[in-house]
């Protein structure tokens, strides 16, 4: 019973996809909003991305040059199942499936409109959610820190005394909010100064197999767990009154 129990919580928990897979010109269909300041020197205490449109949210490292070799985020962030994800607004904690495909932005051009090139990187799933949502980030620090950082509490205090920057006013050059979210140890160069990391959010369709969130309690694995407790309640009567 309790293998069913589990299996049926963790049954969303795999994304049919593989490095290989190419996702073309993503959108951005989501608002960021930040709800402290506008000045990129003066960190945000608390970063929120709404859903413009129902589908699938992913991170990836920011496009801002032309290089093959872009960093992959898993060089610098754990992007590993169940080690980044979204908050929703009703607390409810989305695990990032490590679920991976390859970005591909056509016909990108630098700023000064010098040159015209294909960019791709690679792309972490990090959930299915409909439209009007509204949620949190959080990722942690590759294994040798293990530190944990979100945009949901109070920056360099709590849960995340380990984080530095993370607002960053600008779009990368496909028109993603770029985040300047990073740890104060190796994983990250110092605030706005040498040896910066950033990343973006992108969209694309919805993940067939994959709940979709929407910010409520999940009915599905409620239910379950409830049922799972009624019955087991049940046997625990059952056994007591045998033994009786």
């Amino acid at each position: 019973m309790a293998l069913a129990m589990l299996a049926c919580v963790t049954m969303f928990a795999a994304v049919q996809l593989t490095p290989t897979t190419i996702i073309t010109n993503p959108s951005n269909n989501y608002i960021v909003t930040n709800y402290n300041t506008n000045d990129a020197t003066d960190p945000a205490h608390h970063i929120s991305l709404t859903m413009t449109e129902t589908g699938s949210l992913w991170m990836h490292n920011d496009i801002t040059q032309f290089n093959p070799n872009l960093f992959d985020l898993k060089d610098i962030i754990d992007m590993n199942a169940g080690k980044y994800g979204a908050i929703l607004e009703n607390g409810y904690r989305v695990n990032g499936t490590g679920g991976s495909a390859i970005f591909l932005y056509t016909d990108v051009t630098d700023p000064a409109g010098t040159k015209t090139e294909d960019i791709s990187t690679p792309g972490y799933f990090v959930g299915n959610f409909e439209e009007g949502t509204t949620l949190h980030f959080w990722i942690t620090s590759l294994p040798e820190e293990n530190e944990y950082g979100d945009s949901l509490e109070e920056i360099a205090a709590g849960v995340n005394e380990d984080l530095m920057a993370r607002y960053n006013p600008d779009y990368d050059w496909v028109g993603n909010n770029i985040m300047d979210f990073k740890f104060r140890t190796a994983n990250g160069g110092g605030e706005l100064g040498s040896e910066d990391w950033m990343f973006v959010f992108a969209t694309g369709d919805v993940i067939e197999g994959q709940r979709v969130f929407n910010g409520q309690p999940l009915p599905g694995t409620l239910a379950t767990l409830l049922l799972f407790g009624g019955l087991l309640g049940g046997y625990k009567k059952m056994k007591k009154s045998k033994k009786a």
